[in-house]
């Protein structure tokens, strides 16, 4: 099995067991999570003490991404690796936007069945989910205005094929919003060949200057890139592309 696979089963299986404890992923570790968690990045209590107690628990976002994709007024949203649905659940249910269509997006079956809850609730209509492999969506021909991974770009091993891809989902003019750990200082030696440095995504992390090269050989520009907290050797940041027209 090769690395690239070995990483999305392990990624899979880590998710798939995360959604049937309670306290969610990482529960043992002394981490923030759930209600502290969110607020914390700045998530407002009004917006997701709507959702459903089990999205709440089992979210585990990198960052706020909510902010600047409401500054986009996008029509059309697609969440990759969207988890319990946290993000995708907050925006479809606010009526006030311009939103038509947000498909969530992620390889976990159980987390999906939490994130399907919101389906029910005010979200009916605009929102729906799949099951997929981030690196090989089942679109054709399909354009979203919004495509945000929050948290779940690290994950991926092959990134330079990835961004090609998921350009070809944007319409020019489109943005792709990444909220993950970025590189502040050199890893160390051996630290990228370590399976379970990648499941924290911090192997997988890359220089801010590193990804705009790779984004600009799918005709993706930089908008702006945010440092949100320092944890060294990495910091919480959002990175906004654009694909050019």
């Amino acid at each position: 099995m090769d690395f690239d696979t070995e990483l999305k089963q392990t990624v899979r299986r880590m998710y798939d067991a995360a959604a049937r404890k309670s306290g969610g992923l990482l529960s043992r570790v002394p981490l923030n999570r759930g209600r502290e968690l969110l607020a914390g990045l700045g998530y407002r209590p009004s917006e997701f003490e709507q959702l459903p107690k089990k999205v709440i628990e089992f979210a585990f976002p990198c960052s706020n991404p909510l902010p600047t994709i409401r500054k986009l007024h996008p029509e059309s949203i697609l969440d990759l690796g969207c988890g319990s649905g946290l993000d995708v659940g907050i925006l479809a249910a606010d009526r006030r936007r311009t939103i038509k269509m947000i498909i969530g997006v992620d390889f976990s079956r159980e987390l999906l069945a939490v994130g399907r809850r919101l389906q029910a609730g005010p979200a009916a209509g605009r929102l729906q989910f799949l099951q997929a492999d981030l690196t090989a969506l089942p679109f054709s021909g399909t354009h979203f205005d919004c495509i945000s991974l929050n948290g779940s770009f690290n994950v991926i091993y092959h990134k330079a094929e990835f961004l090609q891809h998921v350009a070809a989902l944007l319409p020019p003019g489109g943005h792709l919003l990444i909220n993950d750990l970025m590189l502040r200082e050199d890893l160390p030696p051996g630290f990228t060949a370590e399976l379970t440095n990648w499941t924290w995504n911090v192997a997988g992390a890359l220089f801010p200057e590193a990804l705009t090269s790779m984004a600009a050989k799918a005709s993706l520009s930089l908008v702006h890139f945010y440092e949100h907290e320092q944890i060294p050797p990495v910091c919480r940041g959002e990175v906004l592309l654009w694909k050019k027209k």
